[in-house]
């Protein structure tokens, strides 16, 4: 099984890499799968340069000053529910099903 630092090496050496397949990947890697460990994997990676512009670092006063990357991954999660590649198991807990 990955690390963590595994799925953001992996992550940053095909950069720009899609949200989904970094998203799916820390899933496959660990299995169930919570949007914090999704986050500290990302925050891993260099963040710069990579998978994110500069402006989703900064915190977003209209999302209780998160920054902005984790509204993208969480709409990530949602979009990837809908199309049946993960499923919710809990509130911020993932796990790949069969198609995904």
């Amino acid at each position: 099984m990955a690390t963590g630092k595994q799925t953001a090496e992996a992550a940053q050496s095909s950069a720009p890499m899609l949200w989904d397949y970094v998203f799916l990947g820390a899933i496959r890697n660990e299995g169930e799968i919570s949007l914090q460990r999704i986050y500290e994997i990302l925050e891993d990676v260099e963040l710069e340069g990579t998978l994110f512009n500069r402006s989703l670092l900064q915190p977003d006063p209209k999302r209780a000053y998160m920054p902005k990357y984790q509204h993208s991954v969480q709409a990530v999660a949602c979009k990837l529910v809908n199309k049946g590649f993960v499923e919710r198991v809990a509130r911020g807990y993932y796990c790949s099903t069969d198609e995904g």
